[in-house]
């Protein structure tokens, strides 16, 4: 079998360019290889937390590797004792809407560059709201209305955020609802309307999920709440 060849030419110019240089002095400037990953927890001010960390409410974290890469990242809310929630991955990971009151661990797993995996676990707790947002949604769960009633939810407290409000306030149906959209008649209320020109007969589900949402000055939601009616002509 021959052997590959280059060709004298070739050779001259890429002696001249450095490129054919012995690579052992650049090995030993490289140093040792890069250590496993280290995994921090970031509060607010860019500072890692010790396990036990009290934080306040409405505080945004940030998981980072310094080295590798994140696989995944997931919040386990020892408080509800509800399965642990999949943060979306990535080399920095952003974790939001932690419950006041709530107790919770949070661990991520990253990858080596070598190809090893690291877990890490923080346990962490939300320190108590000073005001805690309750609601009541209307129609109640179970409930048959006439088609184009506006649906209900009443606070207990005057809602400053409201666009972060109506972000953890959903509707949804097995038919369209023409128009439907959030108003606020008032700080304490919000209605969901449409128009009843819609399907005679139609199942609605409202969702209100305020669980760690800032609502104004100190005041949080801590719950959710699922409820199913329907829209019927009689």
């Amino acid at each position: 079998m021959s052997k590959p060849r280059l060709l004298a030419g070739a050779a001259a110019t890429l002696l001249a360019a450095g490129c054919l240089a012995d690579p052992a002095p650049a090995a030993r400037r490289a140093g040792p290889p890069p250590g496993p990953p280290r995994i921090q927890v970031l509060g607010a001010d860019g500072r890692a937390l010790t396990p036990g960390a009290v934080i306040e409410p409405g505080t945004s974290l940030t998981v980072r590797t310094t080295r590798g890469t994140l696989l995944r990242v997931l919040v386990a809310d020892h408080t509800t004792g509800g399965a642990a929630s999949r943060v979306p991955r990535a080399s920095t990971t952003p974790v939001t809407r932690l419950v006041p009151g709530h107790r919770y661990t949070i661990t991520a797993t990253a990858l080596a560059p070598a190809g090893d995996a690291v877990t890490g676990a923080l346990p962490l707790s939300v320190a108590a709201a000073r005001r805690v947002l309750k609601f009541a949604i209307t129609p109640r769960q179970g409930a048959t209305v006439a088609p184009g009633t506006p649906i209900q939810v009443r606070f207990s407290h005057p809602v400053r955020e409201r666009a972060a409000v109506e972000a953890g306030m959903s509707v949804i149906s097995s038919w369209p609802l023409p128009g439907g959209r959030w108003h606020w008649p008032s700080p304490t209320r919000a209605v969901y309307r449409y128009d009843p020109a819609g399907e005679p007969r139609n199942k609605i589900a409202v969702t209100v999920d305020l669980a760690g949402i800032r609502a104004g000055d100190g005041l949080f939601g801590v719950s959710a709440e699922r409820v199913q009616f329907t829209s019927a002509a009689r």
